[in-house]
């Protein structure tokens, strides 16, 4: 299991948007699950600074409407689900 944590970088809110997401993911027992912070509309903010976001959360940047954005995602969320050398997330065979 993986949650995908979309969050809109061009909301000037975003970070107290994200701690909702976090509280509520806490209030139901999901918390436990592994996630991954998408910060998207990365094409309203400068690329710079949406990088080091998304290296303080860990996560990865995209735009939507711009599929070319989306390798770095598509790799962080294999990593994540499917290397065994991740820390956060090991599949387990049986």
């Amino acid at each position: 299991d993986l949650i995908l944590h979309v969050v809109d970088i061009g909301n000037p809110r975003f970070e107290q948007q994200m701690e909702s997401v976090n509280n509520l993911l806490r209030e139901i027992g999901l918390d436990h699950i592994p996630q991954l912070a998408v910060f998207n509309k990365v094409d309203l903010v400068n690329p710079l600074w949406a990088k080091a976001l998304a290296r303080r959360f860990n996560g990865v940047t995209c735009s939507a409407i711009n599929s070319d954005t989306f390798g770095d995602v598509l790799q962080e969320i294999e990593k994540k689900v499917w290397d065994e050398d991740s820390s956060e997330y090991k599949v387990q065979s049986s």
